[in-house]
């Protein structure tokens, strides 16, 4: 048992550190993308900028709560200050309601689902003003896992559908993350924690591109 402790350890360092220390590469890598291509075309890329999106409420999620848990900020400051849960509104669940939108919002737009382009966005809105106007919070848990399973398989069907890299990357990426949240705090937890910084890092830099360039429709 201790032998199992001393592991899970070792195994919460690396998951922790990898996705603090990536997740900010990798969306610096998205960012430089968007920014390449805005200079050269004078056109925004909107999956490209979505997926942008994405990886800056992920880094905005990830890190200080990481932080909370592998160093001595636990000691300083209040959970509530950092927030660790998506069941109540929080900094953490904040950043994870924008994820989930912008993810949403991202499929409507790769399938040109026109009327629903914005709908995430004013969803969302409404429940945060909902909750400041009454301090109700109960419907946004609600909203953020049945959105972030409807979005897990609408990448997945986009992705297939279109042939678009993009889509079908960030389906990959949300399923290691879920399976994660699946274990829980446990050896296998870190190992597919690990797996998101590793795989958020190949995808940032291209490398994920099952579908050749003539077959995509969305290009990421």
């Amino acid at each position: 048992m201790a032998d199992i402790e001393s592991i899970r350890v070792i195994t919460q360092l690396i998951a922790n550190y990898s996705t603090m220390i990536i997740a900010p590469i990798m969306t610096a890598i998205i960012a430089r993308k968007v920014w390449q291509e805005y200079k050269e075309t004078r056109q925004i890329n909107y999956i490209r900028f979505l997926i942008l999106l994405i990886f800056i409420t992920f880094t905005w999620a990830i890190i200080p709560t990481n932080l909370y848990e592998s160093t001595a900020l636990k000691e300083m400051v209040d959970e509530e200050t950092i927030g660790t849960n998506i069941y109540t509104i929080n900094p953490y669940s904040i950043a994870i309601g924008f994820m989930v939108t912008f993810s949403l919002c991202m499929i409507a737009y790769a399938n040109r689902w026109e009327p629903l382009y914005y709908a995430p966005l004013f969803n969302f809105g409404g429940l945060l003003v909902l909750y400041y106007l009454t301090g109700y919070d109960g419907l946004y848990p609600s909203y953020i896992l049945l959105g972030g399973v409807v979005g897990l398989v609408f990448f997945y069907i986009t992705g297939l559908r279109l042939r678009d890299n993009g889509s079908l990357g960030l389906g990959v990426f949300f399923t290691f993350a879920y399976v994660s949240v699946l274990f829980g705090e446990t050896i296998p937890g870190d190992i597919f924690t690990t797996l998101i910084a590793v795989f958020g890092l190949l995808f940032a830099l291209g490398y994920f591109s099952p579908f050749n360039e003539e077959e995509v429709v969305n290009n990421e």
